[in-house]
């Protein structure tokens, strides 16, 4: 912590100093004050210095002091004291203090009966005594969070507790922007749209800030943005709105022991979330891997965790194929998406899928169809793609029939996932077939089912074609119309590939009673590759 340039101005001999020019910029934080009399001293410039000078050196030079102001304000310094007036220099040029006016860079000239040193002492030893309050300071909002911590208190007090303290309203927000609580009041004049606008319009900014303190000003707002953060773990943001003409008062050193603190609380609540989630992973185990299962003990186990997994009709399970997003990170977004459609699906990562329990609804595989749909949808707009989802049917049961619809999704998801030309969203009843895994025990079953597939395999080697994809394509998409787009070949192309594969194979594997037979050969050399 520092002092301001406008407090400056009271202490020492800067007293009898004049404020020429950069009126704008009496906030600016003053930590350290330094002389510069050589030229190109802007390489040694750190920020937040006073700068005193007696302009020897370019006294007469005009173009080279706006040179040093633009320096200055690149390098974050707070002003620029001139000394010794009429010795080196007679008057400050009307362009120089008009850009320190543009540049909000204070001007400030000092008497000729001035020396440096009456103005460095006074200033460095209310900077040092200012200091030592900020530490004094930074230490006692720590430790009142950790005592809020220990207290058991849930965040919306916390974060009350923290904007008494500072004296300043604020927001918590999480990793993904969202606000979890603030101690704004109806009185207080902010507009979260405003706020959501600001975020927006700098996401990229703020990412390539990594993760450190972000400040930035629009229209008649001020917007502060610091991260909750220990060490390389990162929770999310406090945020402080202010009007543009409001100094923000915390400094850094409050504001990293604030952030260390709800750190603490926030990896506390993961480390709680953790446990609890291990003990609902072992639950799910035991039921959908058990032969048989207790529905009171389940019941009374599910209850305990205050889960209400029991009382859904279905199962889901999705899978990310993709590696730009972990599983947690999607998990978030497909809750988001359930609260803000009102259905109370449960998610929840399970080994390397999302499983899902579906909230009961008329029109089951209608109704869920259209919702996932939408959900993926609302990934892709997201930057999450190659999802894929399967579904159970709905029953009033499911403590009975979740093992088996478990199994049976899962299985039909397996076989999705190594078939490009399936649809993203699928539900296991509509295609049993993807179940039957016992087909690929007959050994026998399998040679003559490959055997149909051959000659499109030859002379796929042959030639480094793709007629055997263009087939599955063929065969199991929803929309031939499309296939042209989804291959990234002209129609016409297409059409010489369907006649070629007439040409290679026996039969005709578009015209019944051979495509069941093609489909099934294709669904087996995809299942035991």
């Amino acid at each position: 912590m520092g002092i301001t340039v406008k407090e400056a101005l009271n202490i020492g001999a800067l007293k009898k100093g004049e404020l020429l020019a950069g009126h704008g910029g009496l906030d600016n934080l003053i930590n350290h004050v330094s002389v510069i009399e050589v030229p190109d001293a802007h390489q040694w410039f750190r920020g937040n210095e006073l700068f005193l000078t007696a302009f020897y050196t370019i006294r007469d030079d005009v173009k080279v002091q706006i040179e040093l102001l633009e320096n200055l304000k690149q390098k974050g310094s707070a002003a620029l004291g001139i000394c010794y007036p009429g010795l080196y220099y007679n008057q400050l040029s009307e362009d120089t203090k008009s850009k320190a006016n543009e540049l909000n860079i204070p001007i400030i000239e000092v008497p000729t009966d001035v020396a440096y040193i009456d103005i460095i002492s006074p200033i460095l030893k209310e900077i040092e005594r200012e200091q030592f309050q900020d530490i004094h300071h930074a230490v006692h909002v720590q430790n009142q969070v950790h005592e809020w911590i220990v207290q058991g208190a849930d965040l919306q007090k916390i974060t009350l507790n923290i904007s008494k303290l500072i004296n300043e309203p604020i927001l918590i927000m999480d990793q993904q922007f969202h606000v979890l609580t603030s101690s704004y009041t109806s009185m207080q004049p902010f507009r979260l749209e405003q706020l959501e606008s600001f975020i927006g319009k700098n996401m990229n900014e703020i990412h390539q800030k990594n993760n450190t303190c972000f400040s930035w000003v629009e229209k008649k707002q001020n917007i502060h943005l610091y991260p909750i953060k220990i060490k390389r773990k990162f929770y999310g943001y406090i945020v402080i709105p202010k009007w543009k003409d409001e100094h923000i008062k915390i400094t850094p050193l409050v504001f990293d022991n604030l952030s260390t603190g709800l750190a603490l609380y926030f990896s506390q609540k993961l480390f709680i979330k953790d446990a609890e989630n291990k003990i609902k992973k072992n639950l799910l185990d035991e039921w959908l891997t058990s032969e048989e299962v207790n529905r009171d003990v389940f019941l009374d186990r599910s209850k305990k965790l205050e889960w209400d997994i029991f009382e859904k009709a279905g199962i889901g399970l999705l899978s990310y194929s993709g590696e730009h997003y972990y599983l947690e990170d999607i998990l978030g977004l497909i809750k988001r998406f359930f609260i803000s459609k009102g259905n109370y699906t449960i998610s929840f990562t399970y080994g390397e899928k999302i499983i899902l329990f579906l909230q009961n609804q008329s029109n089951f595989q209608d109704y869920y169809r259209g919702l996932f749909e939408a959900l993926c949808r609302f990934l892709t707009e997201e930057g999450v793609e190659n999802i894929h989802v399967c579904l159970s049917p709905s029953t009033k049961q499911l403590i009975r029939d979740g093992r088996h619809f478990f199994e049976e999704v899962n299985d039909t998801l397996n076989v999705q996932k190594k078939l490009n030309m399936l649809p993203s969203i699928l539900f296991s009843n509509e295609v049993p077939i993807f179940s039957a895994t016992f087909m690929t025990q007959d050994k026998r079953l399998l040679r003559k089912m490959e055997e149909l597939l051959q000659p499109l395999v030859q002379y796929d080697n042959k030639n480094n074609s793709d007629l055997l994809e263009t087939l599955g394509y063929l065969l199991f998409s929803k929309d031939s119309n499309e296939l042209p787009e989804k291959l990234n070949v002209h129609r016409n192309t297409l059409n010489y590939r369907k006649n070629r594969i007439r040409d290679l194979l026996t039969n005709d594997p578009f015209i019944s009673p051979y495509r069941m037979s093609y489909e099934l050969a294709i669904l087996i050399r995809k299942m035991t590759l």
